[in-house]
């Protein structure tokens, strides 16, 4: 588990600072929602709320304040699912790293203690860390000439088809016609 600190992004110990400025409440809650987000229970973490929110509370918290909030406390739960850790793993490496407040660390530890099991799970945490892996990319360049609404069309397309394996080992294969313009900003 004392990889979680040596592997963090650039900013998640700034971000944490912000963390520990949170009333306790604020991050209990947040906390929740990021841990409902990382088990699928909801689609994303409402980032504007949150910055409305944080903004009565925390003076000067903008958009990027709250996105790097929501992010490292993402950060931290992935990282202690991917290495499954206990709440006593947990609570003695945040203790450790000398910038979580007392606070935030027992609100963490509180949440990972009775959500983090979920996260764990087998099959969830393998969804949740794991996109699968890219097998396969074929691809090729080819020219609509014509459509139903259109006779001299003349628009270049690029055909992608990405064989991904999932968790379990089984291969899916996607599709994707781009133009070339949505092509060069991929």
């Amino acid at each position: 588990m004392a990889s979680i600190m040596k592997e963090a992004p650039n900013g998640y110990e700034s971000a944490i600072e912000l963390i520990n400025s949170l009333k306790h409440e604020d991050l209990t809650e947040l906390g929740s929602e990021v841990l409902q987000f990382l088990q699928y229970k909801i689609g994303a973490v409402n980032t504007e709320k949150w910055r409305k929110k944080l903004e009565e509370s925390a003076e000067g918290n903008d958009l990027q304040k709250t996105q790097s909030i929501i992010n490292a406390l993402i950060y931290t739960f992935r990282s202690a699912a991917r290495y499954r850790v206990t709440v006593e793993e947990l609570t003695a490496e945040l203790d450790s790293s000398m910038v979580f407040s007392d606070k935030t660390c027992t609100i963490l530890c509180n949440l990972w203690s009775t959500q983090g099991k979920q996260l764990m799970s087998c099959s969830l945490g393998d969804h949740v860390l794991g996109v699968g892996q890219l097998i396969d990319v074929q691809w090729k360049v080819g020219m609509a000439m014509s459509s139903d609404t259109c006779r001299q069309l003349n628009s270049p397309f690029v055909t992608l088809t990405l064989t991904v394996a999932d968790a379990g080992g089984n291969l899916k294969t996607h599709p994707l016609e781009l133009t070339m313009d949505q092509f060069r900003v991929s």
